[in-house]
């Protein structure tokens, strides 16, 4: 979608914006997150990280109203929070501020991050229900054949036909 649109792209095809995240050539264009290039105060690029887009969505909101209202867009500034990931079963490593964390700690920082950015507390009590099952038994694989999915047609036909129609050939 973005590569089809006639605005200033950098070399990875994010969208260029100011620190308010509006397009520069075309002043009705706003982007953020993945398809944005946004400066930060030291005119490097925000990293592409959900914590970013996140807080980037509250800003743009309030600069699209205000623009609206007659008011100039603020830029957007945040400082990186930290950094996590996931390496499986209860394995992960993180940077949270300037303090780096690796194993169950780890693990369980970025679980309970996420948790909590779950909206309501019935999807987050369902998640916490299903967490120690899933510690305890493998998941549920499904596999879906697609080929079976090409032979449907001719299943049809086949059952279309009258009960008994192959005996009378």
């Amino acid at each position: 979608m973005v590569a089809g649109l006639p605005v200033e792209k950098d070399k990875r095809g994010h969208i260029v914006v100011a620190g308010t995240m509006r397009c520069q050539s075309h002043l009705e264009v706003w982007a953020l997150g993945d398809c944005a290039s946004i400066p930060a105060p030291d005119g490097k690029p925000y990293p592409n990280l959900a914590q970013h887009a996140l807080r980037e969505s509250k800003v743009l909101a309030r600069n699209i109203a205000g623009v609206l209202n007659g008011q100039p867009p603020q830029p957007f500034v945040y400082d990186t929070l930290g950094m996590m990931g996931s390496l499986g079963h209860s394995k992960a490593f993180g940077q949270l501020l300037k303090v780096r964390v690796r194993g169950i700690l780890a693990w369980f920082v970025r679980r309970t991050y996420y948790l909590l950015q779950m909206p309501g507390w019935g999807r987050r009590l369902h998640i916490m229900i299903d967490w120690p099952f899933a510690l305890l038994f493998r998941p549920d694989i499904v596999k879906i054949s697609l080929d079976s999915e090409a032979d449907l047609p001719l299943r049809k036909a086949a059952c279309d036909e009258p009960i008994g129609a192959d005996h009378k050939r």
